[in-house]
């Protein structure tokens, strides 16, 4: 998500001078990515019972000297270790509140526990066990487009009128 030049900043490059307009965005670019990024610790926390160590790897921020600041957030499958220490039961693993059947809890030669599935019947192959995050894309990325938009005009407002 890129939080770029709008309208308003479009205005008042005609009645500020340019460096001024360039240190009011660049604190409201830096303030609407620090509310972005509550929101989605927040959004993830609560809907996904996700721990914040395991969000905080997955979100990048960067401020560049171009008129525009990058928030990325990583969206590929997390392993269901991150969720929290898995517990071995009958049925399967038990990760925080969820159990996933015929699964089990292993360590790798090269030191990495994981939650695993076999492929087939046989011993190999495994796969790890995931969890996507594709039920919460489409509204988070809703909500957070929306809350960057109105977070960020509010915030150049709020430092032009004190």
């Amino acid at each position: 998500m890129n939080i770029a030049p709008n309208e308003l900043e479009q205005v008042l490059l005609k009645t500020l001078s340019p460096k001024h307009l360039k240190t009011i965005t660049a604190k409201a670019q830096r303030q609407t990515i620090k509310t972005l990024t509550q929101t989605i610790n927040q959004q993830l926390r609560q809907h996904m019972k996700l721990p914040a160590k395991a969000i905080k790897k997955r979100l990048r921020y960067r401020f560049d000297d171009r008129p525009e600041a990058t928030l990325w957030l990583g969206l590929n499958p997390l392993p269901l270790i991150k969720f929290g220490k898995p517990r071995q039961t009958a049925q399967g693993v038990r990760v925080g509140s969820n159990v996933v059947d015929g699964t089990f809890v292993a360590t790798m030669p090269s030191g990495h526990t994981g939650v695993y599935r076999r492929k087939t019947k046989a011993r190999l192959p495994i796969t790890e066990v995931t969890q996507s995050f594709e039920p919460i894309r489409a509204p988070l990325t809703r909500a957070l487009e929306q809350t960057a938009k109105q977070h960020y005009e509010q915030s150049i407002l709020e430092q032009l009128n004190p």
